[in-house]
């Protein structure tokens, strides 16, 4: 199989959603960080860039949209490469997917997760920032 290589950060307060992510991340052989909330994750993106951010909603210290306002504006200040992000959470406020694209988000996906819907967004995302034109197969079960 081919892989595609990517640095993805997962923020969410979630153990179980990390684990999830990290199975991934090993079965396609991206490489997985993953943070506790919204300030852990401005404080990595200091250091360090990704070609995709995954960003749960209700979170501890900061939530994934107050996060992701304060990093879409380090991107505009800095001028530099927009990071897509995408909403993963189970939350139960209305219409989220709105209040994630206003946030800057660039999709929202619904918990329960369910893998190959997640492969779906993200794959797009990923190769559409890097220059990888690898296929990439589908062989994770709905979790």
């Amino acid at each position: 199989m081919d892989n595609l290589k990517a640095d993805i950060l997962v923020v969410d307060d979630n153990t179980i959603i990390h684990s999830l992510f990290e199975s991934l991340g090993s079965l396609h052989k991206l490489n997985i960080q993953c943070v506790k909330n919204g300030q852990k994750a401005l404080d990595i993106l200091i250091e360090k860039e990704f070609s995709l951010i995954l960003m749960d909603l209700e979170m501890p210290v900061m939530g994934g949209l107050e996060a992701t306002r304060i990093i879409r504006q380090r991107e505009k200040e800095k001028q530099c490469k927009r990071t897509p992000i995408i909403a993963i959470s189970g939350t139960i406020m209305s219409n989220p997917s709105l209040q994630c694209l206003e946030a800057g988000m660039d999709d929202f996906i619904a918990k329960p997760i369910v893998m190959s819907s997640v492969l779906d967004v993200i794959i797009p995302l990923v190769k559409k920032n890097s220059s990888v034109e690898e296929d990439f197969v589908h062989s994770v079960p709905e979790m």
